[in-house]
């Protein structure tokens, strides 16, 4: 959401009256909600997952049991 639109929701809509607290999910990380929205912030909206975040490990291809160590990852050509 743009900030002008936060401000308008906050200020216009709501009139302060009411709490607003955007929220954004998906499926691997679960529900993140939004710092309070405050004019000093420019209505800017700055979410935090939820703790603890899901870890990825890459294995081996051939030994799934063996992990690669995250320094080793590489991207191919």
């Amino acid at each position: 959401m743009l900030p002008q639109y936060v401000r308008f929701i906050v200020e216009e809509v709501l009139e302060g009256r009411i709490g607003f607290y955007p929220t954004y999910g998906n499926t691997l990380m679960g529900l993140a909600a939004s710092v309070p929205l405050r004019r000093e912030d420019n209505f800017s909206i700055t979410y935090y997952a939820p703790q603890p975040r899901a870890v990825f490990a890459r294995g081996e291809s051939e030994q799934t049991e063996d992990t690669v160590a995250y320094e080793s990852w590489a991207v191919s050509s």
